[in-house]
């Protein structure tokens, strides 16, 4: 719907606008009279502002405009003219009564070479733009910042013989009803100002001036706001990647529409629970990015990442944040940098004992609880701001909590070593975003991508005693007279630069010989760049291999075992290789190779398909790293279990199908055997009825999975005689008569995994009101894997069970004793990609898991504790 009350001409005094008042407006009179207008119906600010305050609550993003949505084309509003050069210029004039300030919305924004796009009000004060060529995306949206007032103008002028060329449609105006320059929601006078320092008595601000660069204001859809921040990634790319939180509504079809401002600080220190401090500031919106592509979120965790569409201006001098995804929880200072209330920048810190916790009272720990604020506070528009640690890297984002001026309340942050696995996808974890070469590890310090050592590879990996290279270009806003120097390099190494003191711009190589002093591992170190005047750190990263990878004990299934499940686990012990190589057999030649997989990360593996049963089976190992590729581990054979297969009939048939009104009947079989499906097929579906075509055939099993036989078929035919396989072929013919098997409109694999013990139900909806008949027979063919376990499950059983299993997603684990210590807990699908990390706390006896966002597959679920390591599937339908 467009709440917009027309579209009209209107006349205003004659404005004459010259080129000398500002060069990006186009040179042409503005006859108000003949300027087309867009008025937007009246709102009540008032009104509007009561009502957000009575929704704002922790964990939800504060609003702060109203959205009109329009829908229209340069081709549906506004005037084109054309001027003496043969350019043409287009404007439309906007006016939302009352509104404090005006942000637009466009939906396609295609601009062609030579074009621009302004907006300004008509007192010309204000003036947003150009906006150019350089700001067309491929998902073709342009989101503006706020500018002040309640009336402004859009402008774009361009060659006339581009025109075909242009595209413009405006989705959105957005009335902010609660004010940006001079908010009526303000924050506390408690919260200390980002500007502050030593000299204002503020010299513990001073030490974090870098990530104070990584923060930011947001503003989505027009009309939210939150706060968010840069983070840097191993490959030290300057890859402009943001987070924020996932509450803040940030989502991959939100995304375009992110505006970033940079700096919205106050120009000077207002002291804490001043008046000063408590009223407005003065901070700039001049500086933003427009526009983001969708990464990844979770909701546990409460994260989003995106990238922004364009680099961040130089103007902004910002910082890429550090991380730290590790387990370890500070027990120094933590620092909070965010934007309350929508705000200038503050700065907060505590210096309490932080802990873990769920958000709402869940039992997982998954968010980093602050106990209170010493200095500065939070507030709503905080939400998606940095928690850092004393090292400056960040543990986490705000998801939201009770603090503020005047209390001693806590906070609760997404935890950023829960984000790091997330859902176990790429659009579920941070891992493939912030470790985008694969270097393992869960912690990096941050960096200016203004001045700053950019590597050609962040990460070098070599076989001892090969030397490492890296090549490394310094960054073109140093000055003259660079020096570089290295750091928390291993004391064994050598390292030497091509040129120790490089141009800007240049590019220069380094060195590091000696390798074979050092044991096989993993290794970082860091490069200092000064000019004397600026200065940065850039983080790389030494992966080093010292011998082939050893052979690879095998463990799970035991050479020689017998009654092992067709869907086998296979483990073996861990050597110093980085992926392992498997190979499954029906031969001991491996001639007959039925099962490979050269790139497991873990060391487990099994697959969603089934072996045959009662089958002898020969699998072995070997281990891949930088050194080459290991030998193949000794050959263990194992033989399978047998797969049971049976028929099974109703009988509490016939029922009768009433002829009217609409109903629905149903009859059960009891399967008494316990086991897992590997295969379900529907046989003998037989009754009378006429008009088969109101009939609906639905079949469930003991787990609650409901699959579609057949929908309202075949108009008025009568009487029905089918069977269902998904092995079928051809369609199913009309009526359906001829006894014959046919693909179901479901699929009966939905099945396979689950147990099947339990009852059967076959469901007849019958959805006309005059036709009846009978259901005369029905049953189902069933094969399934007797419940036989391996060694390894066996095992398990002492320690813990996973309930249920199979599960559509919730997921318990039950622990035979309660534990001591933390429980490290790890989820792996079942190709040996670690998915997601979590931890049992001490003393609990249960633990829930969340796997729905996971795909329908088998996973693995690794316990550890110092006396036992224990691993068991489960089937996630």
């Amino acid at each position: 719907m467009k709440y917009l009350l027309a579209l009209f001409m209107v006349g205003f005094i004659f404005t004459n606008i010259s080129a000398q008042q500002d060069a990006r407006i186009a040179p042409l009179a503005i006859d108000v009279e003949n300027l087309e207008l867009l008025e937007m119906a009246p709102l009540d600010n008032k009104a509007l502002f009561r009502e957000e305050m009575q929704l704002r609550k922790p964990g939800r993003p504060n609003h702060f405009a109203h959205t009109f949505y329009v829908g229209q084309s340069t081709q549906e509003m506004g005037k084109w003219t054309t001027l003496s050069d043969g350019s043409i210029v287009w404007r439309l004039r906007i006016h939302s009564k009352n509104a404090r300030s005006l942000n637009l919305g466009f939906s396609k924004y295609s601009m062609p070479s030579g074009g621009t796009l302004l907006i300004y009000t008509p007192d010309f004060k204000n003036i947003l733009g150009p906006f150019t060529p350089a700001d067309n995306e491929e998902h073709e949206e342009l989101w503006t910042p706020v500018v002040d007032g309640d009336d402004i103008i859009v402008e774009v002028w361009l060659k006339e013989n581009n025109r075909n060329d242009f595209e413009l449609e405006l989705k959105s105006v957005n009335h902010d009803f609660i004010g940006v320059t001079s908010p009526s929601v303000l924050s506390g006078s408690c919260n200390l100002d980002v500007i502050c320092s030593e000299i204002d008595g503020w010299g513990i601000v001073d030490g974090y001036r870098d990530i104070i660069q990584s923060v930011a204001l947001t503003q989505l859809n027009g009309n939210l706001n939150c706060t968010g921040f840069l983070v840097n990634n191993t490959a030290e790319d300057c890859t402009p990647l943001f987070m924020t939180a996932n509450h803040c509504q940030l989502t991959e079809a939100s995304a375009p529409s992110l505006v970033t401002y940079w700096n919205h600080e106050n120009s000077t220190c207002r002291q804490p629970f001043s008046a000063e401090s408590g009223a407005n500031g003065n901070g700039s919106f001049d500086d933003f990015n427009s526009g983001s592509v969708w990464r990844a979120a979770w909701a546990a965790s409460d994260f989003t990442l995106v990238e922004l569409d364009d680099p961040v201006s130089p103007s902004a001098e910002a910082y890429r944040a550090g991380w730290d995804a590790t387990e370890q929880l500070t027990t120094d200072t933590v620092i909070a940098i965010h934007h309350p209330n929508r705000e200038e920048k503050r700065i907060s810190f505590a210096y309490n004992q932080l802990s873990l916790g769920g958000w709402n009272g869940s039992p997982n720990d998954d968010h980093v609880i602050v106990p209170d604020w010493d200095i500065g506070t939070t507030e709503g528009g905080s939400s998606g701001s940095p928690l850092f640690d004393e090292d400056k890297r960040i543990i986490g984002q705000l998801h939201g909590g009770s603090a503020a001026c005047g209390n001693d309340e806590s906070d609760l942050y997404g935890w950023l070593n829960i984000s790091w696995e997330g859902g176990g996808t790429p659009s579920t974890r941070l891992k493939d975003w912030l470790d985008p070469i694969n270097l393992g590890i869960r912690s990096i310090s941050g960096n200016s991508c203004n001045f700053t050592l950019i590597p050609d590879q962040a990460l070098v990996g070599i076989c001892a005693p090969s030397d490492a290279v890296y090549q490394l270009t310094v960054n073109d806003a140093f000055e003259n007279n660079i020096n570089m120097t290295i750091m928390d390099l291993p004391m064994e190494l050598s390292a030497t630069f091509s040129n120790n003191n490089p141009a800007p711009d240049e590019t220069i190589t380094l060195t590091l010989s000696n390798t074979e002093s050092l044991p096989f591992g993993n290794y970082s170190f860091s490069i200092g760049v000064t000019d004397g005047v600026e200065s940065s750190t850039t983080n790389l990263f030494l992966e080093l291999d010292d011998d082939i990878a050893a052979i690879t004990p095998l463990e799970t299934p035991p050479n020689m075992s017998t009654n092992i499940s067709v869907n086998p686990f296979f483990e073996w012990v861990g050597t110093n290789a980085s992926t392992y190589e498997i190979e499954v057999a029906t031969d001991v030649n491996f001639s007959n190779i039925i099962i490979t997989n050269p790139m497991i990360e873990a060391e487990m593996f099994s697959t969603n398909s089934f072996l045959d049963s009662e089958t002898t089976y020969f699998w072995r190992v070997r281990g891949n790293n930088l050194c080459g590729t290991g030998d193949w581990s000794t050959i263990n054979s194992f033989t399978t279990a047998n797969i049971v297969c049976s028929v099974n009939t109703a009988t509490d048939t016939p029922i009768v199908i009433d002829d009217g009104p609409a109903n629905t009947i149903t009859s059960t079989i009891e399967f008494t055997e316990n086991g897992i499906i590997s295969d379900v097929n529907v046989i003998d579906l037989v009754g009378t009825h006429t008009w088969i075509s109101d009939l609906v055939f639905t079949l469930e099993s003991p787990e609650g999975t409901s699959v579609l036989l057949i929908s309202t078929e075949c108009g008025d035919e009568d009487n029905f005689n089918i069977s269902f396989d998904d092995q079928s072929i051809g369609a199913i013919p009309c009526p359906y008569t001829d006894g014959g098997s046919y693909p179901p409109a479901g699929s009966l694999a939905a099945f396979n995994g689950e147990n099947a013990q339990g009852t059967w139900t076959l469901t007849v909806a019958d959805e006309g009101n005059a036709d009846g008949g009978a259901l005369q027979n029905w049953g189902f063919e069933i094969c399934i894997i007797p419940e036989v376990v391996n060694s390894t499950k066996q095992l398990n059983s002492q320690h813990f069970k996973l309930l249920p299993n199979p599960t559509g997603g919730n997921l318990t684990i039950n622990l035979t004793n309660p534990s001591d210590e933390v429980i490290q807990g790890e989820i792996y699908h079942i190709n040996g990609s670690l998915l997601n990390k979590f931890r049992i706390p001490i003393g609990a006896q249960t633990h829930n898991l969340d796997l729905s966002t996971f795909a329908p597959s088998i996973y693995l679920v690794k316990l550890q504790h110092s006396n036992f390591v224990a691993t068991s599937k489960v089937v996630l339908k």
